[in-house]
């Protein structure tokens, strides 16, 4: 038989619908189990067996992981939960708080990229009628830009946030 690289994984020589199969069992066997399964193995097999519930899996994976300090992890998770959505092209409104969350993770190790992040919040948020998600995103936005030694637009940026956040009833 012909070799396919594109439906083989790198030397494990299994057919990649198989592989997605069986990584579906294994995500319906933990979520069967009584006990509350974990996050990440849950989300992990369910990624791989391209399972829309995924997303939701990766959100409680990187929420725990924010609980215990895992920032880095829990960057990840939210990284890949977006990835999923925006590939599904769904959730506008969660992928905007998704990106505010990734951005303040990750706000000490790559703070330009996290106004890139805020900047698309700001605009998710606008496009889906949710004024808290675009008044955080811009108040963050400041932070950052602070952060970057910008302070003039920073403070500009925190005062149209508060001012947003205070018209909120």
């Amino acid at each position: 038989p012909l070799h396919q690289p594109a439906l083989f994984d790198r030397n494990d020589g299994v057919v990649a619908p198989r592989r997605r199969v069986w990584h579906g069992r294994i995500g319906e066997a933990l979520l069967a189990l009584e006990a509350t399964p974990d996050p990440d193995a849950v989300a992990y097999h369910l990624n791989r067996a391209n399972d829309p519930r995924a997303v939701d899996w990766l959100m409680r994976a990187g929420e725990r992981a924010q609980r215990a300090f895992a920032w880095q992890t829990a960057a990840d998770r939210f990284e890949t939960a977006l990835a999923l959505l925006e590939r599904a092209d769904t959730g506008l409104n969660e992928r905007g708080w998704l990106r505010v969350r990734i951005a303040m993770l990750r706000r000490f190790e790559d703070p330009v990229a996290g106004i890139v992040d805020l900047e698309q919040a700001e605009r998710l948020g606008r496009e889906t009628d949710d004024p808290a998600l675009t008044a955080y995103a811009r108040f963050h936005q400041g932070m950052l830009r602070c952060q970057c030694d910008d302070f003039r637009q920073g403070i500009a940026d925190e005062e149209a946030g508060i001012a947003m956040l205070d018209a909120l009833s």
